[in-house]
C-alpha cells in the first residue's frame, strides 16, 4: 500500500512538473507573440494550490482543495474561449463547444466529489473534450513549424492540468473519504 501511494505521488508529481514546464513555455510564447497573458493568473493560482496540496496537503487530505482546483481550472478553460488571441480572429465552434462543455462538466464534478463511480465517466468525458480542444488547430491554416508546436502546447496546458487533478482525485479518494468521517 505504501509503495502504491509513493508511486501515485511520483506519477502526479511528474505530470504536474510537465504541466508547469508547458505553462512556462506557453507563457513565454504568449508574451513574445504579444498575446494576452492575463489568463495565466488562473494557471499560476492553480499550480500554487496544486503545489501546496502536493507538499503540505498530503499530510492531511482535504477535499475542498480539490474542489477549488477543479473550479479554478473550469474558470480557466471557460475564459480561454472568451478572451481572444490577437493572431486568431475567430475560434472554431468545435473548440468553443469542447471547451465550454469541459468547463461545465468540471464544475459538475466539483460539486459531486463523493460520487467516485459516476465521476470516472465524467473525468473521461472531460479528458476527451480537452483533447479535442488541444488538437483542433485547423482554425488557422497559416501556421507553420514551431508555431504549430507552441500553439498545441498552449492548448494542451488545460489537458495536462486536468490529468494531474483527476489523478490526485482518484488516487487519494479513499484517504479523503476516511478523513471526512
Amino acid at each position: 500500500m505504501k509503495q502504491q501511494k509513493e508511486r501515485s505521488t511520483r506519477v502526479v508529481s511528474i505530470i504536474a512538473l510537465i504541466g508547469l514546464a508547458v505553462a512556462a513555455i506557453a507563457l513565454i510564447w504568449r508574451i513574445r507573440s504579444h498575446q494576452n497573458a492575463l489568463l495565466f493568473a488562473c494557471v499560476g493560482l492553480f499550480y500554487g494550490f496544486l503545489l501546496y496540496y502536493g507538499f503540505k496537503g498530503y499530510q492531511k487530505p482535504h477535499g475542498n482543495m480539490i474542489q477549488i482546483l477543479m473550479l479554478i481550472l473550469a474558470v480557466y478553460v471557460a475564459s480561454t474561449t472568451v478572451v481572444t488571441d490577437n493572431r486568431w480572429a475567430f475560434t472554431s465552434w468545435v473548440t468553443l463547444l469542447a471547451s465550454n462543455l469541459a468547463a461545465v462538466f468540471m464544475g459538475f464534478m466539483a460539486g459531486r466529489l463523493n460520487k467516485i463511480e459516476e465521476n470516472r465517466y465524467t473525468a473521461v468525458l472531460v479528458s476527451i473534450l480537452l483533447f479535442i480542444r488541444c488538437l483542433w488547430f485547423l482554425e488557422n491554416l497559416n501556421m507553420a513549424g514551431a508555431e504549430i508546436v507552441l500553439f498545441v502546447l498552449d492548448r494542451c496546458l488545460a489537458l495536462l492540468m486536468w490529468i494531474a487533478l483527476a489523478l490526485i482525485y482518484f488516487f487519494r479518494y479513499e484517504e479523503h473519504r476516511k478523513a471526512g468521517e
